[in-house]
């Protein structure tokens, strides 16, 4: 399975707050950063299932990959999205762009924050949510950002 977006920056690590299981085990996913407008891409050939706006979690493309396997791609810019419910993509081709649609709780600031612009990427595999890190085979770089008040702060995200 590949990244869902493209390098960026120069590898580096994934912090603890952008990882599956953070902010006290109910993070469900992997934040990737980036700059508002990147491409998401299709992490791996499949079949559309779902589109839709999930409120907290912003606008989301869900991807069924077969034996069980689905990928999710939360807080997408809702006019970006280029797949409907039943289209086949291959992997690596453009499904949306990059937003900030939704709200994100963060624990560590205690309150609900309009999203940075990023992309909440998810695993499932039988229907229960993984962690996406060891499906993400190909090494690729993302900027992972979070945007508190008037600070942004910033950490490289390496995938290998």
């Amino acid at each position: 399975m590949n990244w869902p977006t493209a390098n960026l920056f120069p590898a580096g690590v994934i912090p603890a707050w952008a990882k599956f299981g953070a902010r006290s085990g109910s993070h469900t996913g992997l934040d990737i950063g980036h700059k508002y407008g990147q491409d998401v891409f299709a992490a791996e050939s499949g079949t559309v299932n779902w589109v839709g706006d999930m409120k907290a979690g912003g606008w989301q493309i869900r991807i069924d990959h077969g034996a069980g396997l689905q990928t999710r791609y939360n807080h997408v810019q809702p006019t970006s999205i280029l797949v409907k419910k039943g289209d086949v993509v291959t992997e690596g081709q453009p499904i949306a762009k990059v937003g900030h649609s939704g709200l994100e709780y963060v624990a560590a600031y205690a309150g609900k924050l309009t999203s940075a612009a990023h992309l909440h990427f998810e695993v499932l595999k039988d229907g229960k949510q993984v962690d996406p890190e060891p499906y993400l085979t190909s090494s690729g770089v993302a900027l992972a950002t979070l945007l508190t008040g008037v600070a942004l702060i910033a950490v490289v995200v390496y995938g290998g």
